[in-house]
């Protein structure tokens, strides 16, 4: 995160999972308990509200943690920067992946430290995955192109993913243990099981925009990279 660009969307990625994820915690509260405790609350209105917002942003980051490393487990196979680089590599002069090659290129000769004047001369290439993060770092610093937001809304993107995937797995064994008489929660069976058709939804509507955001971030990589050098 670059401190000096910290805004709306640095915050985006914490606030509202955390938010989400407290909200779905106390969904699973025993019946009764939250109204008792909400009568019981020491703060109330406006610092109320931005101590529930610190709290978010706090949880938000746990949530954000929780979520590189589940994320990680489902995608250790999945890695669309690799493949492009290897399309990259492959490219011809009259095809499509011609722009991102000139990217490739112009990118390995701008960040060598040796001072090429010609991709062809680079003896030892920048590695594939210190490229995408010191293109990342580049533009974040310098306030260039779009990827920073897709990384933002990437990162969100996962976070909600994995925590509605989280709470889906609660909801079941909760209506499992409300069909048999042994726990109740503020919802009914029936609320309960739209709450599980809405996280199945939801979660897989995350994940979705997840690899979304991750494919237009690189892409943007690249063309920010690229159309920089231009201007």
């Amino acid at each position: 995160m670059n401190f000096n660009q910290f805004d709306l969307w640095d915050v985006l990625a914490d606030i509202v999972p955390g938010a989400v994820g407290i909200i779905l915690f106390a969904s699973i509260l025993p019946k009764g308990y939250i109204l008792s405790k909400l009568n019981t609350l020491p703060v109330t209105g406006l610092p109320g509200l931005f101590t529930f917002v610190i709290v978010s942003y706090v949880i938000g980051w746990v949530i954000q943690a929780t979520a590189l490393k589940i994320d990680g487990v489902f995608t250790r196979d999945y890695d669309p920067w690799e493949t492009q680089i290897k399309k990259v590599k492959k490219a011809q002069e009259d095809d499509k992946w011609n722009f991102a090659r000139r990217y490739y290129e112009e990118c390995q000769l701008f960040f060598n430290t040796s001072n090429y004047d010609d991709y062809s001369a680079i003896e030892n290439e920048i590695s594939s995955s210190d490229l995408r993060s010191i293109t990342y770092n580049y533009l974040n610093n310098n306030n260039i192109g779009r990827s920073y937001r897709f990384h933002i809304l990437f990162i969100l993107s996962r976070s909600l993913y994995v925590i509605f995937a989280i709470s889906l797995i609660t909801h079941l064994s909760i209506l499992f243990l409300n069909s048999n008489g042994i726990y109740y929660t503020a919802l009914s069976f029936t609320e309960g099981v739209v709450l599980v058709i809405s996280l199945m939804w939801g979660s897989f509507i995350m994940w979705k925009t997840r690899l979304y955001m991750e494919r237009s971030m690189i892409k943007s990589l690249m063309g920010d990279f690229y159309m920089s050098l231009s201007n």
